[in-house]
């Protein structure tokens, strides 16, 4: 589990990660899929951040970062 700061316990805590997939269209009109990631707080329940990251058909959602 990643270890973040929680802003409402006010320390490192682990975080409980969910994941969604969807489906975007750009402005070009290419339908592109993002798998987002929502990170809240194991201890409190607390939404900490969130991160989008574009699928493309090598990467199956892995962040190359």
């Amino acid at each position: 589990m990643p270890l973040e700061l929680c802003p409402k316990c006010g320390t490192s805590r682990n975080m409980n990660v969910t994941t969604a997939r969807r489906e975007v269209v750009d402005f070009h009109g290419n339908t592109k899929t993002v798998l987002t990631e929502a990170y809240h707080c194991e201890s409190c329940h607390s939404f900490v951040r969130s991160r989008d990251i574009e699928e493309s058909k090598g990467n199956h959602g892995h962040d190359p970062t």
